[in-house]
């Protein structure tokens, strides 16, 4: 029984993953992970002492959780201060993938969407590899 569980959870994400799209085309970034259309490149790579890479992220872009029950004119409210524009809602209403687009650092961006007392979190989009 547990194997059919694992399969139809494997189902979910997957059906999950394929209804979800972008209206344009996805671009492949140099790692192997796919980007959203429109954002270009990716910020320098630190290693650790072991070699590997320590925080692989795409350029320009910050994952930005809302406290539950952030009203939508806040959440746009944050969005032009920061000149941030939403790429993608991950899940509604709470979970926003979203491009700098003021010229600011990520870690400037990070910086000030944590002064907000309507976000939750906010962390670089980072890529996933398997090696």
């Amino acid at each position: 029984m547990k194997g059919v569980g694992f399969i139809h959870s494997l189902v979910v994400i997957f059906l999950t993953m394929s209804c979800t799209g972008s209206a344009t085309p996805p671009e492949q970034h140099p790692t192997g992970a796919v980007q959203a259309g429109g954002v270009q490149g990716q910020d320098d790579l630190k290693s650790s002492p072991s070699g590997r890479k320590s925080e692989d992220h795409v350029s320009g872009q910050v994952l930005v959780k809302f406290k539950e029950g952030t009203e939508e004119h806040i959440i746009e409210a944050i969005q032009a201060e920061l000149h941030l524009q939403t790429i993608r809602i991950i899940s509604r209403p709470n979970l926003y993938l979203m491009k700098i687009e003021n010229g600011f650092s990520m870690q400037e961006t990070i910086k000030r969407l944590q002064e907000f007392k309507a976000v939750e979190y906010a962390e670089p989009n980072l890529i996933r590899t398997i090696q």
